[in-house]
């Protein structure tokens, strides 16, 4: 069997080649982290004795490290990864590694192969990586799109509060599209009536009586708040970017559907809980 350890770094990867008894199969020596390395390190691997086990073990350091294992995987090499806090609780219990701020080496990765049983990182591991990559992502762009929606509402209490009596969200289709055209209750109290319903109704959803958009026009040319240029362009931006937020949510959503479906998690199978 051969045994090999790779330490994960950002530019290199380090890495050593032996056998379960010791018997250094390749010095230790380093490779790139793009495609020359890549194909170097596959070339070491490729010439190896085909009849005996390759087992290959890394830690776990965040991104890193993802680009050689869909590397490995795609060349159908199966590996180990490690928890980094194992690995550091093993690197301080070795007589020669006792410096704190030694960084994790391709050795001790391979002498954590030797000590103990390993599970494979199998492809579905490597697909609910990506997984918890794409739901950070979309939290963060909740996030993002949340403060956005405070700002808009801070808006209209200060220009037009009555604005949210009338819809069940302001973040609506119908009422996003009605404050997207018209950013201040003066703008809105001047409109055409008729002509207008007619266009915040185009390809809207749901129902919405003329007669409570007469009574929202109503509503604007009464209103104690105040607009000015500056609130009518940050309110304009805000709706902007929060359609365009989103978009790319919903993106995401889809390919965390697709991945989730793909592999059939068994955590869907809990009654209450699913893809949203």
């Amino acid at each position: 069997m051969y045994l090999i350890g790779i330490g994960i770094f950002k530019y290199n990867h380090d890495c050593f080649f032996a056998t379960e008894t010791g018997g250094v199969v390749h010095n230790s020596f380093s490779f790139e982290n793009n495609s020359n390395g890549f194909a170097h390190f596959l070339s070491i691997l490729n010439s190896l004795d085909t009849n005996k086990e390759k087992r290959i073990g890394m830690e776990s350091t965040g991104h890193y490290g993802n680009n050689l294992m869909r590397f490995l995987d795609e060349h159908n090499f199966s590996f180990m990864v490690f928890n980094p806090y194992l690995t550091e609780k093993f690197r301080q219990a070795c007589p020669s590694r006792k410096t704190k701020t030694d960084k994790i080496d391709a050795r001790i990765i391979y002498q954590m192969l030797i000590s103990r049983d390993c599970i494979t990182y199998s492809s579905k591991s490597y697909h609910i990586s990506s997984l918890k990559s794409l739901t950070r992502f979309r939290f963060r762009l909740i996030e993002a799109r949340t403060k956005l929606k405070v700002g808009v509402q801070n808006i209209l209490d200060l220009t037009f509060p009555k604005f949210p009596k009338f819809f069940s969200t302001i973040f609506g289709v119908l009422p996003m599209k009605i404050l997207s055209n018209f950013p201040s209750a003066e703008k809105l109290s001047k409109v055409n009536i008729d002509t207008t319903f007619d266009f915040v109704k185009e390809g809207v959803r749901g129902n919405y009586s003329y007669q409570k958009f007469i009574s929202l026009i109503n509503a604007a040319k009464s209103t104690i708040g105040k607009s000015n240029e500056n609130y009518e362009l940050e309110l304009s931006s805000s709706i902007r970017l929060i359609n365009c937020y989103n978009e790319e949510i919903e993106k995401i959503e889809i390919q965390i559907e697709s991945i989730m479906n793909q592999y059939n998690f068994k955590i869907l199978s809990i009654p209450g809980i699913g893809i949203q």
